[in-house]
Order: C-alpha cells, then sequence, then structure tokens
C-alpha cells in the first residue's frame, strides 16, 4: 500500500488502525491515510483519497496540524496519493476541493497539477473545485522530471 512506497521521504503515510472511515474505505478500495513522521512517530496530520459516491468522483484530501503547515507534507503526501489513484487504482480523474479563502489549500492542488474546474458549494461553504484527468496526470509527470 502507500506506506510501503514512501521511504525516501521523511514521513509516511500509513493504515494505523486502519484508515479513518473503514467501511467507506473497504467498499472502494481507497480512503485517508495517518501521516507520521518517520523520525519519531509523530502523527502530522492525514491525506488520501475518498470515493464520494453522491457526485461520483474521487477527491484527493489532506488535513495537518496547524504546526506543520507551510513545511510541504500536504504537497508531498498529495502528490503521492494522486500517484497512487492513477498508477495503482487506474483512476480516471482525481479532483480537490477547497474552501475559496484557503489559499495555501489551493496552491497544494495546483503544486499537484491539478487545474480550476468550478465554484460549488461544500457544506455551505463556497468552495472551488479543481481536477487533473490521467492524461494531465502523466503530461505533469514527465514535465516535472525534466
Amino acid at each position: 500500500m502507500i506506506a510501503n512506497d514512501l521511504s525516501d521521504t521523511n514521513h509516511e503515510i500509513c493504515p494505523r488502525n486502519t484508515t479513518l472511515q473503514d467501511a467507506r474505505n473497504k467498499k472502494y478500495g481507497m480512503g485517508r491515510w495517518v501521516v507520521e513522521s518517520k523520525e519519531d512517530g509523530t502523527i502530522l496530520g492525514w491525506c488520501g483519497l475518498k470515493y464520494l459516491p453522491e457526485d461520483r468522483e474521487v477527491d484527493i484530501g489532506y488535513r495537518f496540524f496547524k504546526r506543520y503547515w507551510g513545511q510541504g507534507y500536504a504537497t508531498e503526501t498529495a502528490n503521492r496519493c494522486i500517484q497512487h489513484g492513477f498508477d495503482d487504482l487506474e483512476l480516471t480523474r482525481i479532483i480537490g476541493r477547497s474552501a475559496v479563502a484557503n489559499l495555501a489549500s489551493l496552491r497544494v492542488l495546483e503544486k499537484c497539477g491539478l487545474k480550476f474546474d468550478k465554484f460549488n458549494d461544500v457544506f455551505g461553504e463556497e468552495s472551488v473545485q479543481h481536477v487533473i484527468s490521467k492524461t494531465e496526470y502523466l503530461a505533469f509527470k514527465k514535465f516535472k522530471k525534466n
């Protein structure tokens, strides 16, 4: 799973006590994963893919404790989860949503190759939806290597 493929990073995504929403995760084969420091096991936050049956979409999501903001954890783990989605789960599209005012989260989505799709309302809050297709992901991945 994801945890085994992050050996070259300072933290890992791991199935600590399984994923956060067990029933949904087992049903759809994906979920949110705890992100912890490899140095001492400190929990930094979580990141992962979530199937949204009401929208028939797969969403990349992340939350980190405030003291770990701005250190690249969200970008690095979101990139790895997106890679897992396309390469291992064979997804064709992944969305990411953030509150309009959360500029840091929007920047994470952009650094992961997602592009603006639309404005929408999530839990009563105005949000922005970004999207990346597998074709766009492969082009972005190739561009990042150069």
